[in-house]
């Protein structure tokens, strides 16, 4: 199959104070094949609706600063909570 588009919040940057939409975090597509992207035991899920709570504001910070709460990653998605149906599985506990 072709690869589909999979348009991501990407976290690109460590602000200085506050985020600046298109610096810090932006809008990236990863397009990925549905039918041969690796899922090492867990779920492909089709997202409807992501929630970028305020206590994503926390974890934009320098990986050196500890809290209770880790840092995000830079170049990487951002996690958040969603709803969404689970598109293809690899765990017995979410199926299709």
């Amino acid at each position: 199959m072709a690869p589909t588009s999979n348009k991501s919040f990407i976290y690109k940057k460590i602000p200085d104070v506050y985020l600046v939409p298109g610096e810090h975090i932006v809008v990236e597509d990863r397009p990925l094949d549905l039918d041969s992207a690796p899922l090492e035991g867990g779920i492909l899920v089709k997202v409807f609706y992501s929630s970028l709570d305020p206590y994503i504001r926390d974890r934009t910070r320098d990986p050196s600063i500890e809290d209770f709460i880790p840092a995000l990653d830079v170049d990487s998605p951002i996690v958040s909570a969603i709803v969404g149906r689970v598109i293809r599985s690899e765990s017995e506990k979410y199926q299709t």
